[in-house]
């Protein structure tokens, strides 16, 4: 939800293709739309699914030990 406000009411850009009124800055992408996205937004770019990508694996290994916790132990009886 922060991601699309930012996009959306601060930055000025679009958001899945859809440029709203009412935002702070204006912003224009330029260059290659697989790189800025073009006209559906940032998350529309190679570089936003790379970043997401990192975000992920870097979340899959920190949190990797991370478990459910069994039935026995959520009832408490040994």
């Amino acid at each position: 939800m922060a991601f699309d406000w930012g996009e959306t009411y601060f930055y000025g850009v679009a958001d899945s293709g859809n440029v709203l009124p009412g935002h702070l800055l204006t912003t224009s992408a330029s260059g290659p739309a697989w790189l800025s996205g073009g006209t559906v937004g940032p998350e529309g770019s190679v570089l936003c699914t790379v970043l997401f990508l990192i975000v992920w694996a870097l979340c899959a290994r920190w949190l990797r030990e991370v478990k459910y916790p069994t039935a026995v132990a959520a009832t408490g009886n040994p």
